[in-house]
């Protein structure tokens, strides 16, 4: 039964993932369309889903071939990656260490959506343990970008629009307009694992610091 089942949950994922985009396509759009039946096909085809999901990850517990992970064990798998936040209250100097380096120049970037969101939920959660967060509200800011790699790189395959996003969504300033935040990208030789560190520093500060 385990083997119907399975084949019947890859078999209806691509049209779950092809009515589930047609949904929210036809949400953006307050109207009543000739395509309620797939919409209605989609709701079923939810429910039918969910169920064949269910049952082959009870079967899969059953046999041991999948393992519960509480929430713990979780965040001690996360804690290596999670980078490193710290806040100097006194110079209003924040800084970020990555003990990776994560790309993500794609074309398509929307085909990767889950990685995206997997690092912005890495460097929020890093934010999110610190003690004290910077404010700098309405002050310009400049954000440094400082990448440690064994490789050459061009400074413009650094995407980091992402990382920008977690910032503001932390409300570390007002929004990320050319009004208020500039970013910097600068590259550093090393032999050993490709690191980034994020600085943030207030543009007024620049010449006392430079």
């Amino acid at each position: 039964m385990i083997n119907e089942n399975e084949e019947e949950f890859y078999d209806e994922l691509g049209k779950y993932t092809l009515y589930r985009t047609l949904l929210d396509e036809l949400n953006k759009h307050p109207i009543k369309t000739y395509q309620d039946v797939n919409i209605q096909y989609y709701h079923n085809l939810c429910e039918k889903f969910e169920t064949i999901k269910t049952d082959y990850i009870e079967e899969m517990i059953h046999l041991h071939e999948l393992q519960i992970i509480t929430d713990v064990v979780f965040q001690t798998a996360l804690d290596p990656i999670i980078p490193k936040c710290f806040y100097d209250s006194k110079t209003e100097i924040f800084t970020m260490d990555f003990n990776f380096v994560p790309f993500l120049k794609i074309d398509y970037l929307k085909k990767f959506v889950k990685i995206k969101n997997a690092l912005m939920y890495l460097i929020i959660e890093g934010i999110n343990r610190m003690e004290e967060k910077p404010n700098y509200n309405k002050e310009p800011v400049l954000i440094i970008f400082t990448i440690a790699k064994s490789r050459f790189f061009d400074v413009d395959n650094i995407e980091i629009k992402y990382i920008i996003d977690s910032f503001r969504y932390s409300h570390f300033f007002y929004d990320d307009s050319y009004n208020y935040v500039s970013y910097l990208v600068e590259g550093k030789e090393t032999k050993g694992q490709g690191l980034m560190t994020v600085t943030i520093i207030k543009k007024s500060d620049i010449k006392c610091i430079l």
